[in-house]
Protein backbone atom coordinates (compact mmCIF):
# COMPACT_ATOMS: atom_id res chain seq x y z
CA UNK A 1 0.00 0.00 0.00
CA UNK A 2 2.79 2.44 0.72
CA UNK A 3 4.45 1.37 -2.43
CA UNK A 4 1.57 2.30 -4.48
CA UNK A 5 0.97 5.82 -2.40
CA UNK A 6 5.02 6.28 -3.52
CA UNK A 7 3.95 5.58 -6.90
CA UNK A 8 0.61 8.06 -7.19
CA UNK A 9 2.78 10.95 -5.73
CA UNK A 10 5.04 10.46 -8.59
CA UNK A 11 2.61 10.02 -10.77
CA UNK A 12 0.32 12.88 -10.01
CA UNK A 13 2.36 16.33 -11.70
CA UNK A 14 2.68 14.53 -14.56
CA UNK A 15 -0.93 12.85 -14.68
CA UNK A 16 -2.28 16.44 -14.01
CA UNK A 17 0.37 18.15 -16.30
CA UNK A 18 -1.57 20.26 -19.24
CA UNK A 19 0.93 21.67 -21.15
CA UNK A 20 1.55 24.66 -22.14
CA UNK A 21 1.37 27.52 -24.89
CA UNK A 22 3.56 30.45 -25.35
CA UNK A 23 1.56 33.73 -26.68
CA UNK A 24 3.15 35.88 -28.89
CA UNK A 25 1.38 39.27 -29.63
CA UNK A 26 2.40 40.61 -33.22
CA UNK A 27 0.71 44.11 -33.88
CA UNK A 28 1.51 47.06 -35.53
CA UNK A 29 4.04 47.58 -38.50
CA UNK A 30 6.25 44.90 -39.66
CA UNK A 31 10.12 45.64 -39.14
CA UNK A 32 13.01 44.58 -38.04
CA UNK A 33 12.11 44.84 -34.40
CA UNK A 34 9.45 42.35 -34.96
CA UNK A 35 11.79 39.72 -36.77
CA UNK A 36 14.11 40.01 -33.92
CA UNK A 37 11.12 39.36 -31.16
CA UNK A 38 9.36 36.58 -32.77
CA UNK A 39 12.67 35.12 -33.45
CA UNK A 40 13.69 35.46 -30.07
CA UNK A 41 9.84 34.52 -28.66
CA UNK A 42 10.29 30.94 -30.68
CA UNK A 43 13.90 30.52 -29.60
CA UNK A 44 12.53 30.52 -26.00
CA UNK A 45 9.23 28.10 -26.89
CA UNK A 46 11.93 25.61 -27.92
CA UNK A 47 14.12 26.09 -25.03
CA UNK A 48 10.93 25.22 -22.58
CA UNK A 49 9.44 22.70 -24.65
CA UNK A 50 6.04 23.94 -25.04
CA UNK A 51 3.67 22.33 -26.42
CA UNK A 52 2.32 25.27 -29.13
CA UNK A 53 2.81 28.61 -30.30
CA UNK A 54 0.44 31.38 -30.84
CA UNK A 55 0.55 34.29 -32.88
CA UNK A 56 -2.52 36.55 -32.39
CA UNK A 57 -1.93 39.11 -34.86
CA UNK A 58 -2.94 42.33 -36.06
CA UNK A 59 -1.07 44.31 -38.34
CA UNK A 60 -1.94 46.40 -41.96
CA UNK A 61 1.74 44.63 -42.71
CA UNK A 62 5.07 46.46 -43.21
CA UNK A 63 9.14 45.54 -44.64
CA UNK A 64 9.29 42.69 -46.89
CA UNK A 65 12.91 41.68 -45.89
CA UNK A 66 11.47 41.71 -42.49
CA UNK A 67 8.00 39.25 -43.29
CA UNK A 68 10.13 37.12 -45.03
CA UNK A 69 12.81 37.04 -41.94
CA UNK A 70 9.22 36.18 -39.73
CA UNK A 71 8.54 33.69 -42.43
CA UNK A 72 11.84 31.70 -42.22
CA UNK A 73 11.56 31.27 -38.23
CA UNK A 74 8.48 30.33 -38.39
CA UNK A 75 8.80 27.67 -41.04
CA UNK A 76 11.95 26.27 -39.17
CA UNK A 77 10.17 25.90 -35.85
CA UNK A 78 9.55 22.22 -35.34
CA UNK A 79 6.67 23.33 -32.65
CA UNK A 80 3.08 23.44 -33.62
CA UNK A 81 1.71 27.26 -34.50
CA UNK A 82 -1.52 28.63 -34.61
CA UNK A 83 -2.36 31.76 -35.81
CA UNK A 84 -5.29 34.10 -33.89
CA UNK A 85 -6.11 37.35 -36.59
CA UNK A 86 -7.62 39.27 -34.30
CA UNK A 87 -8.74 41.08 -36.06
CA UNK A 88 -6.38 41.63 -39.21
CA UNK A 89 -3.66 39.71 -41.42
CA UNK A 90 -2.78 42.58 -44.25
CA UNK A 91 0.03 41.74 -46.22
CA UNK A 92 3.20 41.12 -44.77
CA UNK A 93 0.81 39.71 -41.78
CA UNK A 94 -1.11 37.31 -44.42
CA UNK A 95 2.53 35.65 -44.85
CA UNK A 96 3.14 35.14 -41.26
CA UNK A 97 -0.59 33.60 -41.02
CA UNK A 98 0.23 31.10 -43.72
CA UNK A 99 3.38 30.20 -42.23
CA UNK A 100 1.41 28.73 -39.34
CA UNK A 101 -0.35 25.14 -38.92
CA UNK A 102 -3.44 26.25 -37.92
CA UNK A 103 -5.43 29.59 -38.76
CA UNK A 104 -8.08 31.02 -36.94
CA UNK A 105 -9.99 34.84 -37.74
CA UNK A 106 -12.15 36.57 -35.74
CA UNK A 107 -15.80 37.52 -37.41
CA UNK A 108 -14.90 40.68 -38.27
CA UNK A 109 -11.52 40.15 -39.05
CA UNK A 110 -9.93 40.00 -42.82
CA UNK A 111 -6.69 38.46 -44.38
CA UNK A 112 -4.92 39.41 -47.67
CA UNK A 113 -3.89 42.03 -49.71
CA UNK A 114 -0.83 41.20 -49.94
CA UNK A 115 0.83 42.87 -52.93
CA UNK A 116 4.39 44.46 -52.45
CA UNK A 117 4.49 48.13 -53.30
CA UNK A 118 7.01 50.62 -53.03
CA UNK A 119 7.23 54.02 -51.31
CA UNK A 120 8.47 57.39 -52.96
CA UNK A 121 7.77 60.93 -52.69
CA UNK A 122 4.99 60.50 -50.42
CA UNK A 123 2.98 57.85 -52.62
CA UNK A 124 3.06 53.93 -52.62
CA UNK A 125 3.67 52.30 -56.18
CA UNK A 126 3.03 48.67 -57.08
CA UNK A 127 6.66 47.13 -56.90
CA UNK A 128 8.05 45.56 -60.38
CA UNK A 129 6.97 41.97 -62.07
CA UNK A 130 10.17 40.49 -60.66
CA UNK A 131 9.15 41.27 -57.35
CA UNK A 132 5.32 40.47 -57.38
CA UNK A 133 6.32 36.99 -59.14
CA UNK A 134 8.87 36.61 -56.42
CA UNK A 135 6.61 37.18 -53.67
CA UNK A 136 3.37 35.12 -55.40
CA UNK A 137 6.17 32.51 -54.99
CA UNK A 138 7.07 32.59 -51.54
CA UNK A 139 3.58 32.66 -50.74
CA UNK A 140 2.77 29.79 -52.96
CA UNK A 141 5.25 27.71 -51.40
CA UNK A 142 4.36 28.91 -47.84
CA UNK A 143 1.61 28.11 -47.83
CA UNK A 144 1.91 24.38 -49.65
CA UNK A 145 4.47 23.93 -46.69
CA UNK A 146 1.17 24.16 -43.97
CA UNK A 147 -0.92 22.71 -46.06
CA UNK A 148 -3.06 25.75 -46.65
CA UNK A 149 -4.42 27.10 -50.20
CA UNK A 150 -1.50 27.64 -52.39
CA UNK A 151 -4.09 29.34 -55.11
CA UNK A 152 -5.62 31.50 -52.46
CA UNK A 153 -2.22 32.50 -51.15
CA UNK A 154 -1.18 33.49 -54.96
CA UNK A 155 -4.21 35.74 -55.10
CA UNK A 156 -3.35 37.53 -51.92
CA UNK A 157 -0.59 38.95 -54.03
CA UNK A 158 -1.30 38.59 -58.12
CA UNK A 159 -4.48 40.55 -58.92
CA UNK A 160 -4.08 38.88 -62.12
CA UNK A 161 -4.25 35.29 -60.52
CA UNK A 162 -8.14 34.04 -60.93
CA UNK A 163 -9.65 31.62 -58.49
CA UNK A 164 -13.23 30.11 -58.88
CA UNK A 165 -14.89 27.15 -56.98
CA UNK A 166 -16.27 24.25 -58.65
CA UNK A 167 -18.73 21.85 -57.73
CA UNK A 168 -17.16 19.42 -54.80
CA UNK A 169 -16.01 22.81 -53.51
CA UNK A 170 -12.58 22.44 -54.86
CA UNK A 171 -10.73 25.82 -55.66
CA UNK A 172 -9.20 26.19 -59.28
CA UNK A 173 -7.91 28.39 -61.41
CA UNK A 174 -9.99 29.66 -64.44
CA UNK A 175 -7.98 29.11 -67.15
CA UNK A 176 -7.44 25.29 -65.48
CA UNK A 177 -11.28 25.20 -65.70
CA UNK A 178 -12.46 22.51 -68.11
CA UNK A 179 -15.67 20.31 -67.80
CA UNK A 180 -16.47 21.56 -64.24
CA UNK A 181 -18.97 23.66 -63.42
CA UNK A 182 -18.32 26.78 -62.01
CA UNK A 183 -20.27 27.74 -58.83
CA UNK A 184 -18.62 31.02 -57.47
CA UNK A 185 -15.55 33.46 -58.84
CA UNK A 186 -13.19 33.80 -55.44
CA UNK A 187 -11.23 36.23 -57.21
CA UNK A 188 -11.95 37.91 -60.25
CA UNK A 189 -8.92 38.87 -62.06
CA UNK A 190 -7.74 42.49 -61.53
CA UNK A 191 -8.53 42.37 -57.77
CA UNK A 192 -6.46 41.53 -55.05
CA UNK A 193 -8.14 38.76 -52.98
CA UNK A 194 -8.91 39.95 -49.56
CA UNK A 195 -10.84 37.70 -47.41
CA UNK A 196 -12.94 38.15 -44.35
CA UNK A 197 -13.04 35.82 -41.49
CA UNK A 198 -16.21 33.73 -42.63
CA UNK A 199 -15.13 33.49 -46.09
CA UNK A 200 -11.62 32.20 -44.94
CA UNK A 201 -13.72 29.68 -43.06
CA UNK A 202 -16.09 28.93 -45.89
CA UNK A 203 -12.74 27.95 -47.57
CA UNK A 204 -11.47 26.08 -45.76
CA UNK A 205 -8.47 28.47 -44.81
CA UNK A 206 -9.68 29.20 -41.13
CA UNK A 207 -10.66 26.66 -38.85
CA UNK A 208 -12.94 28.94 -36.92
CA UNK A 209 -14.04 32.35 -36.30
CA UNK A 210 -13.51 32.81 -32.83
CA UNK A 211 -14.97 35.91 -31.07
CA UNK A 212 -12.34 36.09 -28.30
CA UNK A 213 -9.05 34.58 -27.01
CA UNK A 214 -11.64 31.91 -24.66
CA UNK A 215 -13.22 30.77 -27.46
CA UNK A 216 -10.16 30.57 -29.71
CA UNK A 217 -8.31 28.37 -26.68
CA UNK A 218 -11.90 26.52 -27.20
CA UNK A 219 -11.93 25.67 -30.68
CA UNK A 220 -8.38 24.99 -30.77
CA UNK A 221 -8.38 22.50 -28.35
CA UNK A 222 -5.70 24.55 -25.99
CA UNK A 223 -8.56 25.68 -23.18
CA UNK A 224 -6.86 23.52 -20.34
CA UNK A 225 -3.24 24.76 -21.19
CA UNK A 226 -1.21 27.44 -18.96
CA UNK A 227 -0.45 30.59 -21.21
CA UNK A 228 3.10 32.22 -21.14
CA UNK A 229 2.94 35.72 -22.91
CA UNK A 230 5.51 36.91 -24.46
CA UNK A 231 5.96 40.75 -25.30
CA UNK A 232 8.90 43.18 -26.98
CA UNK A 233 11.67 44.21 -24.59
CA UNK A 234 13.25 47.60 -25.30
CA UNK A 235 15.26 47.09 -27.34
CA UNK A 236 13.23 45.11 -30.17
CA UNK A 237 10.67 48.31 -29.43
CA UNK A 238 13.74 50.43 -29.93
CA UNK A 239 14.66 48.84 -33.14
CA UNK A 240 11.55 48.92 -34.94
CA UNK A 241 11.27 52.71 -34.74
CA UNK A 242 15.26 53.65 -35.54
CA UNK A 243 15.30 50.96 -38.18
CA UNK A 244 12.47 52.86 -40.27
CA UNK A 245 14.64 53.81 -43.42
CA UNK A 246 13.95 57.58 -43.21
CA UNK A 247 14.59 57.58 -39.35
CA UNK A 248 18.00 55.76 -39.67
CA UNK A 249 19.04 58.16 -42.47
CA UNK A 250 18.32 61.10 -40.66
CA UNK A 251 19.74 59.83 -37.36
CA UNK A 252 23.38 59.07 -39.44
CA UNK A 253 23.74 62.49 -41.51
CA UNK A 254 22.35 64.78 -38.69
CA UNK A 255 24.78 63.02 -35.91
CA UNK A 256 27.44 63.48 -38.70
CA UNK A 257 26.95 67.18 -39.35
CA UNK A 258 26.36 68.01 -35.30
CA UNK A 259 30.25 66.68 -34.75
CA UNK A 260 31.28 68.33 -37.66
CA UNK A 261 29.73 71.41 -36.45
CA UNK A 262 31.31 70.67 -33.05
CA UNK A 263 34.80 70.95 -34.41
CA UNK A 264 34.30 74.29 -35.56
CA UNK A 265 34.28 74.91 -31.98
CA UNK A 266 36.30 75.00 -28.98
CA UNK A 267 35.49 73.15 -26.12
CA UNK A 268 32.61 70.68 -25.96
CA UNK A 269 29.32 71.85 -26.27
CA UNK A 270 25.70 70.89 -27.51
CA UNK A 271 26.22 70.12 -30.69
CA UNK A 272 29.04 67.27 -30.53
CA UNK A 273 26.75 65.21 -27.27
CA UNK A 274 23.99 66.04 -30.10
CA UNK A 275 25.88 64.14 -32.42
CA UNK A 276 27.57 61.72 -30.25
CA UNK A 277 23.41 60.79 -28.79
CA UNK A 278 22.48 60.40 -32.86
CA UNK A 279 24.65 58.21 -33.96
CA UNK A 280 24.22 55.99 -30.43
CA UNK A 281 21.11 55.81 -31.47
CA UNK A 282 21.54 55.18 -35.35
CA UNK A 283 23.79 51.99 -34.67
CA UNK A 284 21.76 51.13 -31.26
CA UNK A 285 18.21 50.17 -33.37
CA UNK A 286 20.39 48.20 -36.31
CA UNK A 287 22.19 46.38 -33.46
CA UNK A 288 18.98 45.36 -31.62
CA UNK A 289 17.71 44.10 -35.21
CA UNK A 290 20.23 42.43 -35.99
CA UNK A 291 21.77 44.44 -38.82
CA UNK A 292 25.21 45.81 -37.32
CA UNK A 293 28.23 44.29 -36.15
CA UNK A 294 31.27 45.08 -34.70
CA UNK A 295 32.85 44.98 -38.20
CA UNK A 296 30.28 47.55 -39.29
CA UNK A 297 31.45 49.49 -36.26
CA UNK A 298 34.53 49.29 -36.39
CA UNK A 299 34.69 50.59 -40.45
CA UNK A 300 32.46 53.78 -39.35
CA UNK A 301 34.79 54.67 -36.53
CA UNK A 302 37.85 53.85 -39.18
CA UNK A 303 36.13 56.29 -42.03
CA UNK A 304 35.61 58.76 -39.40
CA UNK A 305 39.25 58.87 -38.11
CA UNK A 306 40.32 59.39 -41.89
CA UNK A 307 37.95 62.12 -42.57
CA UNK A 308 39.12 63.83 -39.11
CA UNK A 309 43.05 63.05 -40.21
CA UNK A 310 42.22 64.83 -43.49
CA UNK A 311 40.56 67.80 -42.42
CA UNK A 312 42.79 69.38 -39.30
CA UNK A 313 46.28 67.17 -40.43
CA UNK A 314 46.63 67.14 -44.38
CA UNK A 315 46.52 69.74 -46.11
CA UNK A 316 43.46 69.99 -49.54
CA UNK A 317 41.28 67.07 -50.08
CA UNK A 318 42.97 63.63 -50.49
CA UNK A 319 42.95 60.07 -50.50
CA UNK A 320 42.87 59.76 -46.54
CA UNK A 321 39.46 62.01 -46.75
CA UNK A 322 37.89 60.36 -50.01
CA UNK A 323 39.04 56.39 -48.32
CA UNK A 324 37.46 57.92 -44.61
CA UNK A 325 34.13 58.48 -46.77
CA UNK A 326 34.03 55.69 -48.43
CA UNK A 327 34.60 53.69 -45.18
CA UNK A 328 31.56 55.49 -43.63
CA UNK A 329 29.54 54.97 -46.31
CA UNK A 330 29.98 51.00 -46.63
CA UNK A 331 29.50 51.24 -42.86
CA UNK A 332 26.04 52.98 -43.47
CA UNK A 333 25.42 50.01 -46.38
CA UNK A 334 26.04 47.07 -44.22
CA UNK A 335 23.50 48.25 -41.12
CA UNK A 336 20.78 49.50 -43.89
CA UNK A 337 21.05 45.37 -45.40
CA UNK A 338 20.35 42.07 -43.55
CA UNK A 339 22.25 40.29 -46.73
CA UNK A 340 25.33 43.07 -48.32
CA UNK A 341 25.22 40.49 -51.69
CA UNK A 342 21.63 40.99 -52.96
CA UNK A 343 20.34 37.63 -54.96
CA UNK A 344 16.20 37.82 -54.99
CA UNK A 345 13.92 40.35 -55.94
CA UNK A 346 13.27 41.10 -52.76
CA UNK A 347 17.21 41.24 -51.62
CA UNK A 348 17.84 43.68 -54.66
CA UNK A 349 14.56 45.93 -53.77
CA UNK A 350 16.34 46.19 -50.19
CA UNK A 351 19.24 47.32 -51.77
CA UNK A 352 17.79 49.82 -54.19
CA UNK A 353 16.01 51.28 -50.95
CA UNK A 354 19.30 51.27 -48.86
CA UNK A 355 21.28 53.09 -52.11
CA UNK A 356 18.01 55.43 -51.92
CA UNK A 357 18.72 56.36 -48.14
CA UNK A 358 23.07 56.43 -48.51
CA UNK A 359 22.53 58.88 -51.30
CA UNK A 360 20.03 61.18 -49.20
CA UNK A 361 23.09 60.75 -46.05
CA UNK A 362 25.80 61.84 -48.33
CA UNK A 363 24.25 64.77 -49.92
CA UNK A 364 23.41 65.95 -46.70
CA UNK A 365 27.00 64.96 -45.65
CA UNK A 366 28.71 66.67 -48.49
CA UNK A 367 26.55 69.77 -47.99
CA UNK A 368 27.80 69.61 -44.22
CA UNK A 369 31.37 69.09 -45.07
CA UNK A 370 31.17 72.12 -47.67
CA UNK A 371 29.87 74.90 -45.46
CA UNK A 372 32.02 73.50 -42.68
CA UNK A 373 35.20 74.63 -44.92
CA UNK A 374 33.61 77.40 -45.68
CA UNK A 375 33.09 78.71 -42.19
CA UNK A 376 36.46 76.86 -41.06
CA UNK A 377 38.47 80.05 -40.98
CA UNK A 378 35.75 82.00 -39.07
CA UNK A 379 35.55 79.73 -36.08
CA UNK A 380 37.46 81.01 -33.02
CA UNK A 381 39.73 77.74 -32.53
CA UNK A 382 40.66 78.00 -36.34
CA UNK A 383 40.79 81.69 -36.80
CA UNK A 384 44.80 82.21 -35.79
CA UNK A 385 45.56 79.94 -38.66
CA UNK A 386 45.18 82.35 -41.37
CA UNK A 387 45.33 86.11 -41.63
CA UNK A 388 41.97 87.87 -40.19
CA UNK A 389 42.67 91.22 -41.47
CA UNK A 390 43.79 92.33 -45.00
CA UNK A 391 45.45 95.23 -45.94
CA UNK A 392 44.27 97.96 -47.76
CA UNK A 393 46.01 99.43 -50.87
CA UNK A 394 46.97 102.80 -48.85
CA UNK A 395 48.03 101.05 -45.34
CA UNK A 396 50.36 98.58 -47.89
CA UNK A 397 54.43 99.88 -47.48
CA UNK A 398 57.17 98.74 -50.17
CA UNK A 399 60.33 97.05 -48.60
CA UNK A 400 63.08 99.41 -48.50
CA UNK A 401 65.28 99.40 -51.31
CA UNK A 402 69.03 98.66 -50.49
CA UNK A 403 70.89 98.31 -53.91
CA UNK A 404 72.52 101.76 -53.33
CA UNK A 405 74.76 100.12 -50.68
CA UNK A 406 75.99 97.57 -53.42
CA UNK A 407 79.74 97.97 -53.09
CA UNK A 408 80.08 100.10 -49.78
CA UNK A 409 82.26 98.67 -47.13
CA UNK A 410 81.65 97.70 -43.15
CA UNK A 411 83.12 96.31 -40.49
CA UNK A 412 81.21 93.14 -38.95
CA UNK A 413 80.01 93.39 -35.49
CA UNK A 414 78.88 89.23 -34.52
CA UNK A 415 80.21 86.73 -36.61
CA UNK A 416 78.61 86.18 -39.83
CA UNK A 417 78.01 82.34 -39.98
CA UNK A 418 76.02 83.02 -42.71
CA UNK A 419 74.18 85.38 -40.80
CA UNK A 420 74.83 88.37 -38.26
CA UNK A 421 75.42 92.15 -37.83
CA UNK A 422 77.57 94.62 -39.77
CA UNK A 423 77.93 98.70 -39.02
CA UNK A 424 78.35 100.77 -42.55
CA UNK A 425 78.66 103.79 -42.53
CA UNK A 426 76.93 104.21 -38.61
CA UNK A 427 74.46 101.63 -39.29
CA UNK A 428 73.64 98.46 -38.17
CA UNK A 429 72.90 96.14 -41.15
CA UNK A 430 71.67 92.17 -40.80
CA UNK A 431 73.37 90.44 -43.61
CA UNK A 432 74.25 86.93 -45.11
CA UNK A 433 77.46 85.73 -46.40
CA UNK A 434 77.71 83.52 -49.55
CA UNK A 435 78.80 80.76 -47.06
CA UNK A 436 81.93 81.72 -45.67
CA UNK A 437 82.49 82.05 -42.06
CA UNK A 438 83.71 85.61 -40.78
CA UNK A 439 84.91 87.02 -37.60
CA UNK A 440 83.53 89.83 -35.87
CA UNK A 441 86.05 93.33 -36.45
CA UNK A 442 86.47 92.22 -39.80
CA UNK A 443 86.13 94.08 -42.88
CA UNK A 444 83.39 92.99 -45.40
CA UNK A 445 81.94 94.48 -48.54
CA UNK A 446 78.21 94.25 -49.66
CA UNK A 447 78.49 92.24 -53.16
CA UNK A 448 74.70 91.70 -53.48
CA UNK A 449 71.26 92.87 -52.59
CA UNK A 450 68.19 90.46 -53.08
CA UNK A 451 65.42 92.40 -51.98
CA UNK A 452 65.91 92.62 -47.93
CA UNK A 453 69.09 90.40 -48.45
CA UNK A 454 72.05 92.14 -48.23
CA UNK A 455 74.95 90.02 -49.43
CA UNK A 456 78.42 90.44 -48.40
CA UNK A 457 82.22 88.83 -48.30
CA UNK A 458 85.17 89.39 -46.56
CA UNK A 459 87.99 92.24 -48.16
CA UNK A 460 91.09 90.42 -48.68
CA UNK A 461 93.94 93.25 -48.37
Amino acid sequence: MRFLCLILVFLFPLLSYAGEILWIPIEGEIEWGKASFLKRALEQASRDKVDAVVLEISTFGGRLDSMIEMRDSLLASSIPTYSFINPRAISAGSLLALATDHIYITPGGTIGAATPVTGGLGKMTEASEKVVSYTRTLFRTTASAKKHSPLLAEAFVDKDVEVVEVEGGKLMYKQEVKKEKVLKVISPKGKLLTLSGKEAGQLGLAEGKPASREEFLKLSGLKDKKIEEVFPNLGEKLAGILTNSTVSSLLFSLGILALIFEFTIPGWGISGTAGVILLLLFFTGKYFAGLVEWLDILLFLMGCTLLLVEIFLIPGFGITGIAGILLILTSLYLSLVKYPLPHTPIEWKTFKEAIYSISFSFALLLAGFLLFLKFLPRTPLFSHLTLSTSLKKKEFTALPDYSAWIGKKGKTISHIRPAGKVEIEGKIMDVVSEGEFIEPGEMVEVVKVEGPRIVVKKVVV
